[in-house]
Order: structure tokens, then sequence, then C-alpha cells
């Protein structure tokens, strides 16, 4: 079977003058569509080649506009058995088959073009000729269930998958199942109930069903050292935060999502617990988490039964800013005299609020509790209701801390500070050439490669923390002054113990910081992967109508879709177990961490379990 495609509008019209006038139009409006849009400007006339060039961005389009004006052509036209016939010295093209099919639809002796339309046929590649792959019928349910996670992980908007799935419709088996609407593809629920409470709304998702689907995917055997001499069988703890993210430049609409992860997970990720929004914080803790609350003390005191077996469930810590800890705490801020979240002491000002180096007395959870320090507090917080050390379990990250106050101060300090540390115009053009030459030895593992202080005032955390524990040593060096240096490669170091896997049962550790005592190394107690949760929320804002109610729609899709599909799509492990080859020697990858080993230079390096 031959379909022709005429371009001659002349030679058209003679072809199809035996047709009815309705199908000939829609004939002649379907064949001349996809000739605009198709790759025929490359062999056809120069004249007619200039015209076509104009459409070269819209060839990649091309097997799915002809399969469905195929199927048009075939539903709507019932005289199409005729062959269309031309006789032009124009050169013949032949294509590969575009879309399997039954019926016969028009054949022809001499043609532009021709597509083969027979059933199972294999391509076939001639010189000169243009090839099309066929379109693949498959599994309509299938192919659904992977058309839905694919928009979800893409962020892609309801109006660009309905007209997909318009196109797609009649390509697929069954297509009765495929549905027009993408809300139906998504399963969009139609309405969302909000609660209104202090100054703005919020929704609350909840925890219990995630957790259930965490357990039947699988658990770990992983603890906090803080846990694991509670004695508390089939323990399952979750990391809490939350932090205030704004949403439009035009207007002071913020969210305050309350994210939870649960540290047991085979791939553990930041969820959503429940999510307000207004046009401030909200103003009354105790609404914002009182449903949360609730739902942790009946954990708590009941358990979770899934499967025949009770698992306990507690919370490990929470992470989050300064801000955000002074305001689920309701304590006063970290400006204030006796904002010193660690120890019982008053500030000094100083142009600001200074604390003291030395130690004071230390806060402990039960003076927390019976609010030993009045000056202290500002409130009750309802989170001393749970099993929770209101000072021990409520981390002080060190992304904000570290990464963004000290590392950002001191690079900010030898740029534009005293003179006894500001460098000059020439070491800044050195460091900054060093950077860049980094840039091509940074192993992929690294998502934001090092580049010039130029750009200082736009660094992003990570950036500060490649510099901190990995650039910063190499190109400052020779740049500083010695004394500079020198306090600067302490607290680079120091921040590599804290970060290192090896040293956390050592006895040094009983001078090192508590949370490192608590949590181990402090990338498991890193505000980093909830930082970059919270900028995929906001990404699930698509207009200025209804923020709220938008998020929460999106979320719900996630949810039904991961429940129809187990999605591996946010993993970020890139372990391949491919074989490689680098100086010689024949290396596989095995085991399940996040790396990368390749024979290019940056990802060929790696130590060895005895240290080579």
């Amino acid at each position: 079977m031959k379909i022709v495609f005429i371009f001659d509008p002349q030679q058209l019209s003679d072809a199809t003058k035996d047709l009815n006038v309705e199908t000939e139009v829609k004939i002649k409006s379907a064949i001349q569509n996809w000739f605009r849009n198709s790759r025929i400007w490359r062999v056809a006339t120069s004249r007619e080649s200039r015209r076509m060039s104009s459409y070269r961005s819209k060839r990649r389009k091309i097997n799915i506009e002809v399969a469905a004006m195929i199927n048009r052509i075939n539903s709507e036209s019932s005289v199409v058995n005729q062959p269309i016939e031309i006789s032009d010295n124009l050169s013949t093209i032949s294509s590969d088959e575009i879309l399997n099919h039954d019926d016969d639809i028009v054949s022809s002796q001499t043609q532009l073009l021709h597509c083969s339309l027979e059933n199972n046929s294999q391509p076939q590649h001639t010189t000169g000729s243009i090839s099309f792959n066929s379109i693949d019928l498959v599994e309509t349910q299938d192919f659904s269930i992977t058309l839905a996670n694919w928009s979800i992980d893409n962020n892609i908007n309801h109006t660009a998958v309905s007209k997909l799935l318009r196109i797609l419709k009649p390509n697929v088996m069954n297509p009765e199942n495929l549905p027009l609407s993408a809300k139906t593809l998504l399963k969009t629920p139609r309405t969302i109930h909000t609660t209104a409470i202090g100054g703005g709304n919020f929704y609350y998702f909840g925890v219990s069903k995630k957790i259930v689907h965490c357990i039947n995917e699988g658990l770990t055997s992983f603890q906090y050292p803080i846990f694991r001499n509670v004695g508390i069988e089939n323990l399952i703890t979750l990391s809490i935060s939350t932090d205030g993210i704004p949403i439009f430049k035009s207007s002071n609409i913020q969210m305050w999502p309350l994210l939870f992860k649960i540290d047991q997970a085979l791939l553990p990720k930041p969820q959503v617990a429940g999510i307000f929004c207004g046009e401030t914080k909200p103003t009354d803790l105790k609404q914002f988490m009182s449903e949360f609350v609730r739902e942790m003390l009946t954990l708590e005191k009941e358990g979770l039964l899934v499967n025949g077996k009770k698992f306990n469930v507690r919370i490990s810590c929470i992470i989050a800013d300064a801000p955000a800890r002074s305001f689920i705490k309701s304590i006063k801020g970290h400006t204030a005299y006796h904002g010193c979240e660690r120890c019982i002491d008053e500030g000094e000002w100083q142009k600001r609020i200074v604390y003291s180096v030395y130690s004071s007395k230390l806060r402990t959870d039960t003076g927390f509790v019976i609010q030993e320090d009045k000056d202290h507090h500002v409130g009750i917080s309802p989170l001393v209701n749970c099993t929770l050390g209101m000072v021990s379990q409520i981390v002080l990250d060190y992304m904000h801390l570290a990464c963004l106050g000290v590392m950002r101060k001191l690079v900010f300090l030898w740029l534009s500070g005293p003179v006894s540390v500001k460098l000059s115009v020439k070491q800044v053009r050195e460091v900054s050439l060093r950077l860049e030459k980094c840039k091509t030895s940074m192993p992929i593992e690294f998502s934001r490669k090092p580049r010039s202080l130029r750009d200082i005032n736009r660094f992003k955390a990570t950036e500060f923390r490649t510099l901190l524990l990995y650039t910063g040593p190499l190109v400052f060096k020779g740049i500083l002054k010695e004394k500079v240096y020198r306090h600067f490669m302490l607290f680079s170091c120091a921040f590599k113990v804290f970060l290192s896997d090896k040293v956390y049962n050592s006895n040094w550790l009983t001078y090192g910081p508590d949370d490192a005592k608590h949590y181990g190394k402090l990338d498991y107690v890193s505000a980093f992967p909830f930082e970059t949760h919270l900028g995929s929320i906001k990404r699930m804002v698509r207009g200025h109508n209804l923020p709220l109610e938008q998020v929460v729609k999106r979320v719900l899709e996630k949810e039904a879709c991961e429940h129809a599909l187990q999605s591996e799509s946010n993993k970020k492990c890139i372990f391949s177990n491919k074989q490689v080859v680098i100086r010689g020697t024949t290396l596989k990858a095995c085991g399940n961490e996040n790396f990368a080993l390749s024979k290019a230079t940056r990802d060929s390096v790696f130590v060895t379990l005895d240290g080579k």
C-alpha cells in the first residue's frame, strides 16, 4: 500500500476531481499541512525549497502529524479507495513505514513522496531517501501510567499533556482506554478543601499513609547514634523541616511547607506533610502544627500495624534555619539578648548582639519544657507534647551556619573587608582563574561547577560548601596571608572531620559538637535536600490564581502516580555496573552508592578500601 503526497495545488485539484467536495477539502488540507511541516524542503526544487525553509523547526513533529493525518483520512473519508495519480517529472522519494494500518488508502505510480504502509514491515533504507521510524503500538494502560509519570517528573502543564494525548490517542492499542484530558490521566482532584488558620490557609496531607508505602517498598536498618541504645523495636524515625518560600515577585504570597523524611527509607527523600499559604508566615503556631502533632502523638502511643507487624514511630530531629527554629520552638530570635539555643547566655550590644565565646550554662531538654529561662521563650510550642528533645534534637544546620554563614562571610571579608585581610584585584583575578581551571576536573557528582569570584553575590550554598571543603584549600594557597590561610584551613579541616564517616566512634567526640555525637556526620542532618525540595514545590505553582490549591493538586497527582508505578525517576544515583578500562585496568563498579566511574579524567579517580 502506498500514499501519495502532491505539492502542486493544480495537480491535487485534478487528481481529486472525482471525490466529493467535503472529502476533497479534507485531503487537500491534511496533505498540504503535512507537507509544509515536513523535511521535503531538502529535496524539492530550489524555488519551493526556499519557501519551505521557514518551516525547518517544525520537522520534528513529522511522525506524529502524519500518523494522525492518516487516521483522520481513514476514519472520515469513504471514497479514498481510488488512487490519486499524477504525471510529473518530479523525482521519486521513498520513505519508511510510518504507521501500521489494515486498510488501503491511496496508491500511485509516479509521485513526489510515497510512504509504505504495510503491516509489520521493516524500514528499508535507500540512498537519498527520507526515513521515518514507525510508531510502536503499546498497551494503553501501561502507556498511560508511563505518560503520567513522565509528565509529573518533568512538571508538564495540563494544557500540553492534553494536546499530547489528542495526538497519541489514534496510535495506541485500545484508544478508548487512553483519556483525552490531563486531569483524567493524572487523577487530578476536582476540589480541594483547605482550612483557614491565622494568616492564610492550610492543607494537611498526613504522614501515616506515606510511612506505610515506604514500609511496603522496604526499609534499611539505619539508625542515628542517639537512637541505637533506646531499646525500641522496629523503630522508624522522621526528620522534620519547615521554612518559608516566596512564590511571586510581585506580591507577598508565601508558603510554609511542613516537610518530613523517613530516615530508614531505601531512598530517603523529603515529602510534604502539610502546607500553609498566606501573605505572612503562620500567625498561630498551634493551628499550624496541630494536625501533625495530633497524628504523631497517635503514632507514638499506638504505633503503626503493617502486614501484621507493629512499627514504632518517633521524630528524630528538626532541621531548619534560625528564624524557622525560633518560630517552631516559640522562642526569641537569634538576634535577641536571650536568643542562644544551646546555652543560657545574655548577649551584649556591640552594634549588634554578640554572645560570649566562653561556654555558659548549657540548656537542657527538661529546662526548656519547664521554661527555666523565662526570657528565652515567647510561648509554648505544641511540639513539647511529642517525644522530642527541644534542645538536643533540634539541630543547628551547617548549610546555613557554615556555608551561607561563616564561609560566605570569610569570602566577603577577603574581597571587601579591612586592608589587613583584603585581597588585591590581581589576587582576586588569580583566584578566579584557578577556580575556572578546576571546572574541568570536578567529578559529575558536583551539581554546580566552580565559577569566578565575580559572581560571588549569586553563589549558592552548595558552591560555598565546595569552596570550603574542596577547592578553597587549593585556590587560596599562596594568595591569602599565611596566618589567614592557616585560620581558613583549620575551619576547613574541622568540617571535613564533621562530615566524615570514620570518626564518630572515637573518644574525640566527647569534646565535639553535640549534633555530631547524636547524629553522626552532619550531612545526615543537613538542610540541603529539604531546600532542594522547597524549590520543586515552588515550581509547582503555574499561575497566580489559588497557588495553594495548585500545589496540593500536584502533590496528590504525584502520590496517585507513585501508587500505580513504583517510580525511580527521583533517584539521584548515577551508578552504572558497566565495566570500564582505566589506565589498562578493567574495573567494574559495584554497590549502590551515588557515584560514577568513567574514562573521563574527572570521573576516573577513586580511593579503594585500603586507602590506595
